[in-house]
């Protein structure tokens, strides 16, 4: 089995066990709204926000790597289609049939 697919598979059984031993209520409670909910569920949701933040922080350094990686390809394209006209071994003569 993969590593990845292992460590992936001991944190879900870890978050597995964390849910299941944290069943405690706790009030929520922000601006205007209340509620009450399970740790687990609480964490949870932190969690989320904290990776939708990671996203969203990191999406204009990968859009700017994206951009450059497009110009890259395409002034390597160029520069092959340009060399490609101007081989470093000349042209073989044509010679007619007889």
């Amino acid at each position: 089995m993969s590593f990845f697919l292992i460590l992936s598979l001991l944190i879900a059984i870890v978050s597995i066990i964390f849910a299941l031993q944290n069943t405690g209520e706790t009030m929520i409670q922000f601006l205007f709204w209340r509620t009450e909910s399970p740790i687990a569920f609480l964490l949870l949701l932190t969690f989320l926000a904290g990776v939708l933040v990671g996203i969203l922080i990191s999406v204009p350094s990968l859009l700017r790597l994206k951009k450059k990686n497009i110009q890259y390809f395409r002034e390597k394209e160029e520069w092959r289609k340009k060399n490609e006209k101007s081989n470093l071994l000349p042209d073989e003569p044509k010679i007619p049939y007889a």
